[in-house]
């Protein structure tokens, strides 16, 4: 199952509805950001966040660049680089 590229796909497309599902309570709720699907969303960017340096490491001479790290890094967090790590998207 965790060697299966379609498994990361469908985990990545649901964390990108996620986003944004929750940016979408923030900005257009009335309770704005402190809903708490919004607030759980801010909390899962700020996971994210703290996930770019063990990205890096996880992906060091894999040939990424680094904008594209930190990018994908926020938007999909370790559903992105762990199946890059391991080589799921080359094969």
């Amino acid at each position: 199952m965790f060697e299966s590229r379609a498994f990361w796909q469908v985990q990545g497309a649901a964390t990108l509805a996620f986003h944004l599902l929750g940016l979408g309570f923030g900005l257009f709720s009335a309770a704005g950001f402190a809903h708490p699907l919004a607030t759980l969303w801010l909390i899962v960017l700020g996971i994210h966040v703290l996930e770019v340096p063990i990205a890096f490491l996880a992906l060091r001479g894999r040939n990424v660049s680094p904008p594209n790290v930190v990018l994908k890094t926020l938007l999909l967090g370790f559903v992105w680089w762990v199946p890059r790590r391991r080589g799921i998207y080359q094969r």
